[in-house]
């Protein structure tokens, strides 16, 4: 997790208001935000049920992974 928040991070800063017109761009950051935004949550003793969008979130970052092996690969 804290890889992919930096590399949005990074690509924030490098690419500013021109990373958010990439729609991967986008979709990464919204997981991120969301993943964040679930372990603020479980730190801050909040319970809250996510029921399956937890489980949607966690297909998510799994495409992620495997749409970056994709891309790497075709290098």
């Amino acid at each position: 997790m804290s890889i992919f928040t930096l590399e949005a991070i990074f690509k924030i800063i490098a690419q500013k208001s021109q990373y958010f017109k990439d729609s991967w761009n986008v979709f990464d950051f919204i997981i991120v935000a969301l993943t964040l935004a679930a372990l603020l949550l479980k730190l801050a003793s909040i319970n809250i049920e996510f029921g399956s969008g937890a489980l949607i979130l966690r297909a998510l970052r799994i495409g992620r992974i495997l749409r970056l092996l994709k891309k790497m690969n075709g290098l």
